[in-house]
């Protein structure tokens, strides 16, 4: 019988003959089964099998080439960057992909990310041949060394067992001094919170530390009594107020700032400001932590203005979403309504800013704020009169750059007058001038207050400012009449 006729029985069924499948040398097979003359090649499935492998090596295959097509479009550079580039890229031989972004769809990938991602990989492989690389390389393993000698010599005090109280007082401060230079300098933590303590409750500090801000270095300066200061903070003598703690850390750390430094007393931020009142947050409508601990490499300077001062007659002007609850607000710097979001000008004679006056009228010694500005922040150049605004409560942010726009003897000349008495006139001066104080390019004094405040025509010896109850009075119609939400009141 020929081969082609031959019928063998299936396998497990009594009589059933299949027909046998022809083997050429140009057939393809994925797999073939061989038995005993018992049973059969079964060639059907195994094709299917074989099928549906392809299939699945394909998928694989082009899903490879896709996620090497995508990472090569985020690491390559944008368009803005290559063509101030293009030169250098040239001696390099670097070429980009053939694979233009705008051929692929991928919504993750932003052209802000590639160029990020592509600096970054341009200014780690650079290496040592970028002068600026090296230099900051070096400058790192010598600060690094100093750290590890101010550490083995903390170690070395440490394991002494005589140590008085003070001296151990003292090594534990040390302690936490390396800890934040550490913190700061070599893991590149950006941001910083110095706060000013006396008796405030601490306690939504470690809140924001451990849960909210955890990117957020906190260094605390307590003045309190010492049985009563909380632990891990630095311990200062009860002087010059919040001002005297905000100058004597840029003293002691000029060199090794944070990028961003948030400097706040230590109440925790909330709305409004009551008098005498140490809990109260000093914020205005819309404004949060959140505002001055978020870093951006594009903003030097941080505050919400809250409070407005006339020199030399000390009339004041206050915010009135900081007076008044307005929900609707988002955390603006100045009010939105420009001058009518500011109260009417005001004056009281128990005004801490007056008390100069008073002083002087009695035949003591005490500095005018005029003379002040002049001596210390505007350095020697006479201004007669002038309108600041500011942070009430002196909180704000500053950049390590702004700051240094002054040498370290600005501040040192500064820190001297404020460390002389526990609540120097002059500590009420430093929070309405912190502004000028950071901004020798741009004094108020010079060219005029950074918000648009109310009009205030005193010529031929009118005043235009009003008892702060008439003011009150006045405010309270204004924001009825503007319709804005409104919550509780403030006592100023």
């Amino acid at each position: 019988m020929p081969d082609g006729d031959e019928t063998m029985p299936a396998a497990g069924v009594k009589g059933a003959r299949v027909k046998p499948v022809a083997t050429s040398p140009t057939q393809f097979s994925c797999s073939t089964t061989t038995t005993s003359t018992s049973t059969t090649t079964s060639t059907a499935p195994s094709r299917r099998v074989c099928h549906l492998g392809a299939v699945f090596l394909l998928a694989v295959a082009m899903s490879c080439l896709l996620l090497g097509l995508q990472l090569n479009a985020m690491l390559m550079p944008g368009d803005a960057w290559a063509q101030e580039n293009a030169q250098q890229h040239q001696q390099r031989k670097v070429h980009r992909s053939p694979f233009a972004l705008s051929t692929l769809s991928y919504p993750m990938v932003t052209r802000e990310m590639m160029k990020v991602a592509t600096k970054e990989v341009m200014d780690f492989s650079s290496g040592l041949s970028n002068p600026e690389r090296a230099e900051r390389i070096a400058k790192r393993k010598q600060l690094k060394a100093e750290l590890e000698e101010r550490q083995a010599s903390i170690l070395e005090w440490q394991s002494k067992l005589d140590l008085a109280p003070n001296q151990r007082a003292q090594l534990a401060e040390d302690k936490m001094q390396l800890e934040r230079d550490k913190a700061i300098m070599l893991n590149d933590q950006k941001v910083e919170a110095v706060l000013s303590h006396y008796n405030e409750d601490l306690a939504w500090v470690d809140v924001a530390r451990k849960r909210h801000h955890p990117h957020v270095r906190y260094t605390v300066y307590s003045k309190a009594q010492p049985q009563t200061r909380p632990r891990n903070t630095f311990h200062l003598k009860n002087v010059g107020r919040e001002s005297h703690t905000y100058l004597l850390h840029i003293v002691r750390n000029y060199e090794k700032l944070a990028e961003w430094t948030v400097f706040s007393q230590a109440a925790k931020p909330g709305f409004g400001f009551t008098f005498k009142d140490s809990s109260s947050g000093h914020m205005c409508s819309g404004v949060t932590w959140e505002h001055f601990v978020s870093y951006y490499s594009d903003r030097d300077w941080f505050a919400a203005y809250t409070y407005a001062t006339r020199f030399p007659e000390i009339s004041n002007s206050e915010r009135l979403d900081k007076i008044f609850r307005n929900d609707s607000a988002t955390g603006e710097a100045c009010p939105v309504h420009g001058r009518q979001g500011w109260g009417k000008w005001w004056f009281a004679d128990n005004h801490p800013l007056k008390r100069s006056t008073f002083a002087q009228k009695a035949g003591k010694a005490m500095i005018h704020p005029v003379d002040f500005y002049n001596a210390f922040v505007s350095k020697k150049r006479n201004f007669s009169s002038f309108v600041l605004a500011y942070a009430q409560g002196g909180r704000f942010a500053v950049s390590r750059s702004r700051i240094h726009m002054r040498p370290r003897s600005f501040y040192v000349d500064l820190l001297s007058v404020l460390s002389k008495s526990i609540s120097p006139i002059e500590g009420y001066y430093m929070e309405a001038m912190w502004f000028d104080v950071f901004h020798p390019d741009r004094l108020q004094a010079e060219h005029g207050p950074v918000c648009a405040l109310p009009h205030c025509d005193e010529r031929k010896g009118r005043t235009c400012a009003v008892p702060h109850g008439d003011m009150f009075t006045d405010a309270k119609v204004r924001w009825e009449r503007a319709s804005l939400p409104r919550g509780s009141r403030n006592q100023s």
